[in-house]
């Protein structure tokens, strides 16, 4: 149990020294020896947090020394205020006298100066930020967060700066806007805020591609193409009638026929907005229509006497259903008729008798 107590009084004494911050200070001591006047002046270094007392230091003396004052000089820079706690003064004629001081708070802070990067542009760039530290001790693990309009931090760099030194430092940012973007850097330490400023970047804006001018094709080419058109389908046409009248068996290329000439006039009134691949596209899908017209009307052979035979009972078989119907439907309005009749009768003798 003791070693535990002596082992945690060691931890808070560490603790308290790791938290506390040097001071230095002068002590001097004035009086005589052998009616001599005698001065002597030591530095002191102790390790203090806010407010410390600390007993005046032991001087090695001459043998017949008279004393006379103490006088403390050279304060240094983190000590806030400092003196005699008799006299509340730098001075003290008390020989055993205890010595009070103040040290200024330790704060961290760092100042971000100057923002070096140039000739920013849309997508990745790093930005490299001059930071000061400023703040009474030495900072480890400073980064720095970047962030505005169209500006998003990727990945930070880490420095560290002692009391009073000035460095570099990249922070790696993606940006998507472009033209003044205004944007907030934050310098922390272990993620503790310790300083932030508002600076004014320029992000080049993307390069335009060339529009290419847009060039359509020439009336009299498309009218002239057209026209071949027109030709060839009439006389694809003609080829296809002559069959025809001759009893080729041909499947409905009529209907092509005309899905065709529909296309030729779509073409032949809108072609003055097309360019000329675009023209020459719609042109080359219509030939290949036609081409394959020609080749049906080509390979058209005459047709059979059985296939004759067969079209004409087709037509007879058609037309005797039709009649076979028309009889039927006769036949039943006849018996409708004949029993609406019966039944009237029966009616007209019931009411006799």
């Amino acid at each position: 149990m003791k070693i535990f107590i002596l082992i945690l009084a060691m931890t808070l004494i560490f603790a308290a020294f790791a938290m506390a911050a040097p001071v230095i200070y002068g002590i001097t001591v004035n009086g005589f020896a052998d009616g001599v006047a005698f001065t002597k002046t030591q530095n002191e270094v102790k390790e203090c947090e806010n407010t410390c007392e600390f007993p005046v230091a032991q001087f090695e003396v001459p043998e017949r020394f008279t004393f006379t004052n103490y006088v403390i000089a050279n304060p240094s820079e983190l000590i806030k205020s400092i003196k005699f706690k008799s006299t509340n003064e730098l001075t003290s004629s008390s020989f055993e006298d205890i010595i009070v001081l103040e040290t200024l708070e330790l704060k961290e802070e760092l100042k971000i100066g100057r923002l070096v990067t140039k000739n920013l542009n849309q997508g990745q760039n790093n930005l490299v930020i001059q930071l000061e530290n400023i703040g009474l001790k030495d900072i480890n693990d400073i980064s720095v967060q970047i962030s505005g309009d169209g500006v998003k931090t990727t990945s930070r760099s880490m420095i560290s700066l002692a009391k009073e030194q000035t460095d570099f430092i990249n922070t790696i940012v993606q940006i998507t806007n472009y033209g003044d973007i205004d944007i907030i850097i934050k310098a922390y330490s272990n993620e503790k805020l310790l300083g932030q400023a508002i600076e004014t970047i320029y992000v080049e804006p993307p390069e335009e591609l060339p529009t290419e001018e847009v060039v359509y094709v020439d009336d009299d080419y498309a009218q002239a193409e057209v026209n071949k058109l027109w030709d060839k389908l009439s006389s694809y046409e003609k080829e296809y009638f002559t069959k025809e009248s001759q009893d080729y068996k041909l499947s409905d290329l009529e209907s092509d026929l005309d899905n065709i000439k529909n296309d030729i006039k779509e073409l032949e009134l809108n072609y003055g907005k097309l360019t000329k691949e675009g023209f020459d596209r719609e042109v080359s899908i219509i030939l290949r229509s036609l081409d394959d017209v020609k080749l049906q009307i080509d390979l058209a052979a005459p047709k059979k006497f059985t296939d004759s035979i067969k079209e004409h009972l087709v037509l007879i078989a058609t037309s005797l259903g039709i009649i076979v119907s028309s009889l039927t439907a006769f036949g039943l309005a006849k018996s409708h008729v004949l029993s609406k009749n019966k039944e009237e009768k029966k009616v007209h003798k019931a009411a006799k008798k």
